[in-house]
């Protein structure tokens, strides 16, 4: 791994050199008492008055402080109509209201001193909706915006950040029995594959900087530096898996196998169920790609004609999912650290989740059938461990079997398709 770059302030780098002066100084001052005592050099007094300041001084020139308007905040965006407002901050008036009641008891916004209680939840969260939702935006521009400093923008948008990544296990669930009756009903009806419960697929988030950690492994085959994320959506583009967090260089087949999905698939699938993936990932009795390669008889272009037409749900929803919350086009996190890394999933993260929450509650009401549909006892479990995952080596006898017996499962699966495709809705 390359050696992480260093990045200094200009007060930093005052305090580096004038410390390195004051060492020397004080070496020369004590060679000179030893020859001629009585000399007394003052440089090494006037190098310790500048430390001293350097030390209890935070800015080199006085900080002048900026006027701020709070009229667009305050006083513009409650008149907005609901969709203006959705314009602005991806969500509806209701949904905004909803949201601020699911976190408001988060521990993001309990503050440590009270004596400085901190600003309304509502207005924490419209700040960080709008930076989550808007391609580009510098903090110094949102703060000119939003009429308050650079460094509460950041304070406001993590706060926001971490209290609505604590409602993953309530939005992004990975569906009961119920749900897989209604998803895979879909599938069948609608594009002829019986037992299908969602689409798979993987999606670089790419980078506003280049990382300085680690940066090479974070270069796409487009030469583009990115974070990975695999996700897993049903037929109404609502993600039930998202895993995220791993360089962009990573291929997507490698990625899904370091997932909860493929190291312990019977606490996801059961029966005949399957996910449908692109030709990127490895066949296997819960992935289902389409036939791979150049020569393919008429009933496989069929298949891989029909395959696509289905699968083509995952790509809508990354479609809306970045559409809405545009940061995610050009993620303004860097990522100088590893645990940086962390901060980054965590607001792709949120994103997702918010993505979930405005398909699930598209009137700004917490609907009843939410928790009919979406089990509480959410299976999806948290950031993959690598050690604990349990991964298939590509040389094992029993991944051999696995394979040969997904390859008939896919050769029946497009008999069956075949011969009821007249039945698919159109």
């Amino acid at each position: 791994m390359p050696p992480l770059q260093q990045r200094f302030t200009t007060r930093q780098l005052l305090l580096k050199e004038y410390e390195e002066l004051f060492i020397q100084a004080c070496g020369d001052h004590a060679q000179l008492q030893l020859s001629r005592p009585g000399l007394y050099p003052y440089l090494p007094l006037a190098y310790y008055d500048i430390l001293v300041y350097l030390h209890t001084t935070r800015y080199l020139k006085p900080r002048q402080r900026m006027p701020f308007s709070t009229v667009l905040r305050e006083e513009v965006l409650p008149k907005y109509t609901p969709e203006q407002l959705e314009r602005i901050l991806r969500v509806t008036p209701l949904q905004l209201g909803l949201l601020v009641d699911l976190i408001r008891e988060s521990e993001q916004f309990k503050s440590k001193d009270p004596a400085r209680p901190q600003a309304p939840v509502r207005t924490q969260l419209t700040v960080a909706l709008y930076r989550l939702g808007t391609k580009g935006l510098s903090t110094h521009k949102h703060a000119f915006t939003m009429g308050i400093g650079q460094g509460t923008v950041d304070l406001y948008t993590w706060r926001c950040i971490f209290a609505i990544e604590e409602l993953q296990s309530k939005f992004i669930v990975w569906p009961d029995q119920a749900r897989k009756a209604v998803i895979s009903s879909w599938f069948k009806n609608n594009k002829g594959f019986p037992s299908a419960i969602g689409a798979v697929d993987g999606v670089p988030i790419p980078f506003e900087s280049a990382p300085h950690y680690d940066t090479a492994s974070w270069n796409t085959r487009k030469f583009v530096h990115a974070m990975g994320c695999t996700a897993v959506c049903d037929h109404q583009g609502r993600f039930t898996y998202v895993s995220t967090g791993y360089v962009g260089s990573m291929h997507d087949s490698l990625a899904y196998r370091d997932t909860y999905l493929h190291g312990r698939k019977d606490e996801f699938f059961q029966g005949k169920e399957y996910i449908l993936g692109d030709a990127a990932y490895a066949i296997s009795t819960t992935v289902i790609p389409r036939y791979k390669g150049a020569n393919h008889s008429r009933d496989e272009l069929t298949f891989n004609l029909l395959h696509g037409s289905a699968r083509v749900k995952i790509e809508h929803a990354f479609g809306w999912l970045k559409l809405k919350w545009q940061s995610l086009q050009n993620l303004p996190v860097k990522v100088n650290k590893r645990k940086h890394v962390t901060r980054a999933s965590s607001w792709v993260m949120a994103c997702f989740i918010l993505h979930n929450f405005c398909l699930m509650n598209p009137d700004g009401i917490e609907s009843d059938d939410a928790e009919d549909n979406w089990n509480e006892r959410a299976l999806h479990a948290p950031p993959p461990q690598y050690e604990d995952i349990p991964i298939v080596g590509v040389d094992n006898a029993n991944d051999d079997r696995e394979r040969q017996a997904a390859k008939a499962k896919r050769d029946k699966l497009k008999e069956w398709v075949l011969r009821n495709r007249r039945r698919i809705r159109r």
